[in-house]
């Protein structure tokens, strides 16, 4: 590269990321325009019915909302849906596009995580508000299904994002307590939140030989335990149906693997299957290699990201994997998937960064161009998620129109 063109990247490399970003988001809210149908389906009559009855005095607001429906305890996405149906007279449009300032909210934790990790890690972003923004996620989605998501990954991040600073206060625990609990009554891949938590928490400190900061993690975990036990009191015995099949076994291991590309929607199962394990494989290289140069704790929100994305996929399959046709790349998945595939991502652009000191070896070179060779695949392949959100939008969304 010239030096000309390398000065011009210096200067306005900020205003070229915050473009590509803003194309994005605002590719985002264009998708939900153009696909909006003020007419609920799905999923989004539970908020009705839930709405209907109560005003009809024939269940209390209370018993309704803690109603678990297929596991999940929809506790905070009704809340955010109940008064917007009251008062837009069941409008579910603008549900659809109040959704848009959560993702921002997910982007800026992480654009404040990447900033804190190293500078020059920036130009990031736009791949990553490419995942986040992602028309997949809500192509086929009903509002309730995309509450019930991206309130507990708003939630995790935030989380990541506050156990990463150098001094916990009891304010910072306190919020971070209320996220734990508004994400596991939004999904139940919201659990994840309390792993989240407790690996952030670990901080042993190798020149002292012990753990720092034991108080907030055995407080973390004691509130876990107290806000598991009474999740597993509200599910009735029909809603326990989990484990029918084995995360280690063969159906189990490609449900995993499926999930963690999930974001990506390719068109085969075994490719879907094969993304899943390279991005496994070079999460293990990546893991390895901060070992080695003793940069764990630099690296620990993005290694965090890592369990929260395997974490979520092992939950899915333990209650999702032994349905039929429900193979673990379902749209509603990719929150969660995400965080896999971003934390790798930013993995693999510090390594780059780190390798650029020694770029004059020829094998350090040739690991960089390999290196960057799989970001700008990683990048290459959501186009066809986009293309297949595009499709089912229009599908789906037509469809219904035209039905109604």
């Amino acid at each position: 590269m010239s030096i000309s063109s390398t000065s011009f990247l210096k200067k306005y490399q900020n205003k070229i990321i915050f473009s590509c970003v803003a194309f994005f988001a605002l590719h985002w809210i264009f998708f939900i325009w153009a696909h909006k149908i003020n007419v609920p389906y799905s999923m989004e009559f539970l908020p009705i019915n839930l709405l209907y009855n109560f005003m009809t005095s024939e269940i209390s607001l209370v018993h309704g909302l803690f109603t678990p429906f297929n596991q999940h305890l929809l506790v905070f996405p009704y809340l955010v849906m109940l008064p917007n149906l009251y008062f837009n007279s069941f409008d579910v449009v603008n549900l659809h596009f109040l959704q848009w300032p959560v993702y921002a909210g997910v982007l800026f934790f992480t654009y404040l995580l990447v900033k804190k990790t190293h500078d020059k890690l920036l130009w990031l972003l736009i791949p990553i508000s490419a995942f986040i923004f992602s028309p997949l996620i809500s192509s086929s989605e009903n509002a309730l299904t995309g509450w019930q998501m991206i309130l507990p990954q708003l939630a995790v991040i935030s989380v990541i994002f506050l156990f990463s600073k150098k001094t916990i206060t009891v304010p910072i625990f306190t919020i971070c307590i209320i996220l734990g609990i508004i994400a596991t009554f939004s999904s139940i891949l919201g659990i994840v939140i309390w792993i989240a938590g407790i690996f952030s928490l670990i901080n042993y400190k190798s020149e002292e030989k012990k753990l720092v900061g034991k108080k907030w993690l055995i407080i973390w975990v004691t509130i876990m335990i107290i806000v598991g036990f009474a999740y597993y009191q509200l599910l009735a015995d029909t809603e326990l149906e989990i484990g029918k099949t084995s995360p280690i076994s063969l159906e189990g291991l490609s449900f995993i693997t499926v999930f963690l590309s999930a974001g990506f929607r390719l068109k085969y199962e075994l490719l879907m299957n094969l993304v899943g394990i390279i991005s496994i494989f070079f999460s293990i290289f990546c893991v390895v290699y901060f070992m080695k140069l003793k940069k764990i704790s630099t690296v620990k929100p993005w290694l965090n990201f890592l369990l929260v994305g395997i974490s979520s996929a092992v939950i899915a399959e333990l209650g999702r994997g032994h349905l039929a046709l429900h193979i673990g790349n379902e749209p509603y998945y990719i929150e969660f998937s995400q965080f896999f595939q971003i934390g790798l991502l930013v993995l693999i652009g510090f390594i780059i960064l780190n390798l650029k000191n020694n770029i004059q070896k020829n094998r350090v070179k040739a690991l960089v161009i390999f290196l960057l060779i799989m970001i700008v695949v990683q990048s290459i392949l959501l186009v066809p998620s986009y293309y297949a959100g595009w499709i089912r939008g229009c599908l789906l969304y037509t469809s219904d129109a035209a039905d109604d």
